[in-house]
C-alpha cells in the first residue's frame, strides 16, 4: 500500500531541502489505485518528509498526461496504456513508481456488471457485445478492442472500474 507513497517521497526528496514544503497536486480517478497516496496524506507521511500533497480528482484516466503538462497536476496516475501511448506520442513523461499490483487471488474478485438479460460467464461471451470504457485508449478500452475479441482464455489483465 505504500509503495506509492514511497515512489513519490523518493523521487521528490531531492527538491524538498531548499524549501520547507514542496507543494505538490497529485491527480487519481476514482478507484483503488491511489488509496495509498490518500493514505499518506492523511496520516501526515509527506508532511513528515516536506512534502504538501494534495490529492487532485481527475474524471477520465486519459486526461491525466495533459493536466500534468498543463501543470494542473504534477504527478498522475494514469493507467499504463494511456501513459505509453503519451509516451509514445512525445509526450515528456516519466514514470516513478507502481501504485498497485495484481495478483491470483485477487483477480477472483474482479468482475464486469452486464443489464439484465444478458449472460456472460467467459470472456469470449463478450464478443459482438457492445461495452462500455471510461476513456479511449484508456486500459479497459484496450483490453476489449484488443484483448478479448481475439482470446477465448480469460485474459491476465483487470477488468475493474479503471
Amino acid at each position: 500500500m505504500t509503495a506509492f507513497a514511497l515512489g513519490l517521497g523518493v523521487s521528490l526528496a531531492a527538491t524538498a531541502g531548499a524549501v520547507a514544503q514542496t507543494k505538490i497536486q497529485v491527480g487519481c480517478t476514482a478507484t483503488t489505485d491511489c488509496a495509498s497516496a490518500m493514505v499518506a496524506v492523511d496520516e501526515g507521511i509527506f508532511k513528515k518528509h516536506g512534502l504538501d500533497v494534495e490529492m487532485t480528482p481527475i474524471a477520465i484516466n486519459s486526461n491525466i498526461p495533459a493536466a500534468i503538462l498543463s501543470n494542473s497536476i504534477q504527478i498522475g496516475g494514469p493507467t499504463s496504456t494511456v501513459f505509453l501511448q503519451a509516451a509514445d506520442g512525445g509526450l515528456d513523461l516519466v514514470a516513478i513508481a507502481g501504485a498497485t499490483v495484481m495478483n491470483p487471488t485477487s483477480n477472483t474478485a474482479i468482475t464486469a456488471f452486464v443489464r439484465n438479460g444478458i449472460t456472460i460467464k467467459e470472456p469470449k461471451d463478450f464478443v459482438g457485445k457492445k461495452v462500455g470504457a471510461p476513456g479511449l485508449n484508456a486500459f479497459l478500452h484496450v483490453l476489449f478492442v484488443n484483448g478479448w475479441s481475439r482470446r477465448a482464455s480469460t485474459p491476465r489483465a483487470s477488468t475493474s472500474s479503471k
